[in-house]
């Protein structure tokens, strides 16, 4: 028995499982008892086995198959009852080794976010946060909060390193731009923290001077409203022009801007820090957004983001103020011009853009748009 159990020419030994078998293995009675010391080595010592396979032949009243106890843990192919012969073609796949299911090839390796400098946490908050927003989470406000939290405390990191140029801030911009678009894209966007972000980000970047993070806090300004505008949320983008910020500052009484604070930050910047925008919001849409907040505040001097940065002193408004051409459309977009009727804010685009031209910092087709504002429903 041994010596055919161990022979190298045998490949596989069918241990035939019956109640009578199973006690007497347990128990190391007869020859079944010495075949149980036998295999038992030859058992455990691979850490994968082939060559023994148990069958099961009897049940007990509870439907448990009778195993001697050191073949409990092992893979068996039940044979028991009058459907036994339902099983022989299992059983002759594991004596020929072609199993029916086949182990598929290793795919490639998965493409992780690249998560580079210290944006890595806000990386991983946005994870959560997307999960929670799938969810439909009552916990999402406040992990935005977080979010935001963590966003300022990069900002601060970015200021702190001398070393910091301005290409090491661009995952963590598209971290908030992925935010911004998934919390409107799943209608639960609320402009109060957005707004309450934006001050403290203005604030990093007054208390310290640091040209990273007022570079931050301008261009996140104008990618939030520049997107609020492709969505049409006029009044989600009165929330983040027309609400005061509170800025501390020592030299001053009052302490509340308005939004043309961020105009400032846009500096004079060269034409690649731009280059690195989700599909989802264009260069073009910046630059229209820039003119569009110089006609609504004679304040904002759209000096970055048109004439010194992309050297163009020609605008064509393709997309925002072409739309103002439908009725419906320049009715929603007039509050942002505190307009109740068309001929005002016809009266006020004119006028601001008196104000533009004087500055001569870019031109751009106007008279047509005035003439065709609300001409069709």
């Amino acid at each position: 028995m041994e010596e055919n159990i161990g022979a190298q020419d045998v490949d596989k030994v069918l241990l035939i499982c019956s109640k009578k078998y199973t006690e007497k293995a347990n128990e190391r009675k007869g020859g079944v008892g010495t075949e149980t010391q036998i295999i038992t080595p030859e058992l455990y010592g691979k850490a994968e086995q082939t060559k023994f396979i148990p069958i099961v032949k009897d049940k007990d009243d509870e439907g448990n198959a009778y195993l001697p106890t050191f073949l409990k843990h092992t893979n068996h192919i039940d044979m028991s009852g009058d459907g036994y012969y339902n099983r022989y073609e299992q059983l002759i796949r594991c004596i020929l080794e072609k199993p029916e299911c086949i182990k598929p090839p290793l795919g490639e390796l998965p493409v992780f976010d690249s998560i580079s400098y210290n944006s890595g946490k806000t990386r991983i908050h946005f994870r959560k946060l997307k999960s929670l927003i799938e969810k439909e989470s009552r916990r999402v406000g406040g992990e935005i909060d977080k979010f935001f939290e963590l966003f300022c405390e990069e900002v601060e990191v970015f200021n702190s390193d001398k070393e910091t140029d301005l290409n090491k801030t661009t995952q963590s911009i598209n971290n908030y731009c992925e935010l911004l678009k998934l919390s409107l894209d799943a209608g639960v966007f609320n402009p109060k923290p957005f707004h309450s972000f934006l001050e403290k980000l203005y604030s990093i970047s007054r208390d310290d001077g640091n040209t990273v993070s007022q570079f931050i806090a301008g261009k996140i300004f104008i990618i939030t409203v520049a997107y609020l505008m492709k969505k049409m949320r006029f009044q989600d983008i009165c929330e983040i022009l027309f609400k005061s910020y509170y800025i501390t500052s020592p030299n001053r009484v009052n302490n509340y801007y308005e939004f043309f604070i961020f105009c400032n930050c846009s500096g004079k910047q060269p034409e690649w820090l731009n280059a690195d925008l989700p599909k989802w919001i264009t260069n073009n849409d910046l630059i229209e957004t820039d003119i569009i907040l110089a006609l609504i505040q004679d304040r904002w001097y759209p000096r970055g983001l048109v004439k010194e940065q992309f050297n163009i002193t020609y605008i064509d408004l393709s997309y925002f103020l072409q739309r103002c051409k439908s009725k419906s459309y320049a009715e929603e977009f007039m509050v942002l011009f505190g307009c109740r009727k068309i001929e005002k804010l016809r009266e006020m685009i004119v006028q601001r853009y008196s104000v533009i031209e004087q500055r001569g910092s870019t031109r751009f087709h106007l008279d047509w748009i005035l003439k065709e504002i609300a001409t069709v429903p």
